[in-house]
């Protein structure tokens, strides 16, 4: 909450002007979650706020941001809806170095009228220079309040009547409809915890939710530069991005910085990261236009650095400093105490796991999962491509029989991204918003696997007259391809694709390695060798240039293990984990990897190890109770790590999420 001397609830402020003293059961109300992306009280060290219904301020306030915890970061402050539910109200929110506007955000609202909502209002290093003047000094006195002041007028929006400013853009943003607002979930609003309490005449007790410590996340940064695009190369997907700044934003080794969500939501004027399709990364417009030498030294952005030390940043995770309403700093595996030491250390076994979310249920035998923005795609029975979106099943394709699915693969080419899956004895493609769909039946016998190898789709199926596999790719475009190999020595169990290369797991245990190409694989080269006896590679993970794999034993009772293989490392192989579904049915499923932790199933559990190896420490899911089919496919996001609960072919099957470790 914004805590402030004279008490918790600037609502009851609020309830007194609107309600003259009284309000109704009935009445709704907005939940303003006030957060910044700078240093406070460093770079900003007062929050001002005034509210206008029915054209006349019915509330102002101006308070100071200091490590003596008079407002903490985020905060959150009650609107009340007004007596005619339908009146807008108009809310300016300003940051202040002293007395100088630093950033102005302005909102037209219409407040839910039977339920309290929930509106983001970000203060942010992008919209420097978006309020223009200065209060007055005088404007700040025990008890808080304002005199002779008015920030409609006094303080300028750079942005002009009825628009905002929009990470360094002016927006006209239309909050009309007050559906649109979620409900108000103090967990979402800091870090995971409930709302700290700060009852009046009480100390304030900050929240136990998560903070994000900058210093410790980017503490060996790398440079990215941004395109004429403005995007920049992901670093796979636990990548964090920060602005360094010349001298706005949180104090690291590295220069000050300023990071960036990867979850911002554009209808409410939220700026951040969007991950594309392609590997890449598209940054906010004003970025790149900050970085040219002409930008005021206070806004601009030197250089864009990139970490991969902890999960991506999200807008529900404030950042950690001595304004923080929250307590709890977590940089990668560890728990940084607030005197800036390390305790804890990797969460032992048993610990509570994160939520669960379930995406879709119903399911009759997914097999594969693939996830583009916020939407996620299955394949399933008649091999048919499946769209969940906000809770809702949908399918994009089929291939119009009644076979089972053998998989299903993201392929980007020719600035479009495709969705491809095969079953029986064809393969097909489609745009992920459903068009151009292409088809190619040329396999003798059943498909085995479905995945994909730079631009195109690949697939397996049995060549009888050698007793192995064979591969066949298609171009997702137009359809064409042709064989990769007619009569390899190796059976194949799994594949991969590494640096230009289709990395083959075996059934002796082994990993060939193939270029890519038509008949190019006639001789397959070794590349990570046979480390244990009776054991099949049964799935692969390739992440800057190590890949892990799953060696799964040929009796079902038997132990399986998890492996790296890194060509830099000595030795080469390592194992990461050992004794994976001992005296269980194996139901060994997928492997994935966000580059700090590899992810992986077996028994109907799924796992995490970091990828340096040591005890697993967590069971992520299903808790307790394993998935009694097993889990399939796995795949993550910047995020989350998504699994497939495989069904019996007529139900049970289902798609899951939860946090990245």
């Amino acid at each position: 909450m914004i805590s402030m001397r004279t008490g918790l609830l600037v609502a009851a402020a609020l309830a007194a002007t609107w309600a003259c003293g009284s309000t109704k059961a009935a009445r709704g109300s907005l939940m303003l979650a006030v957060s910044s992306d700078m240093a406070a009280p460093k770079d900003i060290n007062f929050v001002g706020l005034t509210i206008k219904s029915g054209g006349r301020e019915v509330f102002a306030t101006r308070a100071e941001v200091g490590a003596n915890g008079e407002v903490h970061f985020p905060a959150t402050l009650a609107v009340l809806a007004p007596e005619d539910a339908k009146q807008p109200v108009r809310i300016r929110v300003i940051a202040y170095s002293n007395a100088t506007a630093r950033v102005l955000r302005d909102m037209t609202v219409t407040v839910p009228p039977n339920r309290t909502g929930q509106l983001r209002i970000a203060l942010n290093f992008l919209s420097l220079g978006s309020g223009i003047g200065e209060a007055p000094a005088n404007t700040l006195e025990a008890p808080l309040r304002l005199r002779d002041f008015d920030a409609f007028t006094q303080i300028q929006n750079r942005c002009g009547e009825g628009a905002t400013d929009v990470g360094g853009d002016c927006a006209t943003l239309d909050l009309s409809d007050p559906a649109m607002f979620d409900d108000y979930d103090p967990t979402t609003v800091f870090g995971g915890g409930a709302a700290p309490s700060n009852a009046a005449g009480a100390a304030f007790t900050p929240s136990d939710g998560e903070c994000f410590p900058v210093e410790c996340c980017f503490e060996e940064p790398i440079v990215v530069a941004p395109d004429e695009a403005c995007t920049v190369p992901s670093q796979g997907p636990k990548t964090n991005l920060a602005l360094r700044t010349a001298g706005i934003g949180t104090a690291t080794a590295a220069g000050p910085l300023v990071p960036l969500d990867f979850d911002a939501d554009a209808r409410f004027g939220e700026v951040g990261v969007k991950v594309l399709p392609n590997a890449r990364l598209q940054l906010p417009p004003a970025v790149c236009r900050k970085m040219r030498a002409e930008t005021p030294e206070i806004e601009r952005v030197v250089s864009v650095v990139a970490s991969t030390r902890c999960a991506p940043k999200s807008k529900q995770t404030p950042l950690c400093g001595p304004a923080g309403a929250t307590n709890t700093a977590r940089c990668g595996d560890v728990v940084l105490p607030k005197d800036g030491g390390v305790e804890g250390g990797p969460t032992p076994d048993g610990s509570t796991p994160k939520p669960i979310e379930l995406l879709a249920s119903g399911l009759r035998r997914p097999e594969g999962i693939a996830v583009l923005g916020a939407d996620v795609f299955v394949a399933d029975v008649g091999v048919s491509i499946k769209k969940i979106s906000g809770g809702t099943v949908s399918v994009l394709a089929s291939n119009g029989t009644t076979d089972n699915p053998v998989g299903l693969t993201a392929v980007t080419t020719g600035g479009a991204t495709y969705l491809a899956s095969g079953g029986g004895r064809s393969i097909f493609a489609v745009k992920s918003d459903g068009t151009g769909k292409v088809a190619r039946t040329d396999a003798a016998v059943t498909m085995l696997n479905v995945g994909s190898a730079g631009d195109s789709a690949v697939y397996t199926i049995p060549n009888p007259a050698f007793s192995t596999e064979q591969f066949g790719w298609m171009l997702p475009d137009t359809g064409a391809g042709d064989v990769i190999s007619h009569s390899s020595s190796f059976a194949a169990r799994s594949f991969e694709s590494s640096t230009g290369v289709l990395l083959v797991g075996t059934s002796f245990g082994d990993i060939v390695q193939c270029p890519l190409g038509a008949y190019a694989c006639l001789n397959p080269a070794p590349f990570a060798p046979q480390v244990l006896g009776g054991g099949y590679v049964s799935a692969m993970a390739a992440s800057g240039g190590r890949v892990y794999y799953h060696l799964a034993p040929n009796n079902p009772g038997g132990e399986g293990h998890l492996y790296v293989y890194d060509a830099a490392a000595t030795p080469k192989t390592a194992e990461l984990a050992a004794g994976i579904g001992a005296g269980g049915a194996g139901l060994f499923g997928g492997i994935a990897t966000d580059g700090a932790n590899v992810y992986f199933a077996s028994g109907g559990v799924l796992y995490a190890v970091p990828r340096s190896g040591g005890r697993v420490r967590v069971a992520p899911a299903p808790g307790d109770t394993p998935y009694p089919r097993g889990i399939g496919a796995i795949t993550v996001d910047p995020l989350y790590v998504y699994w497939v609960v495989r069904g019996d072919g007529l139900t049970g099957g289902a798609v899951y999420r939860r946090r990245l470790e």
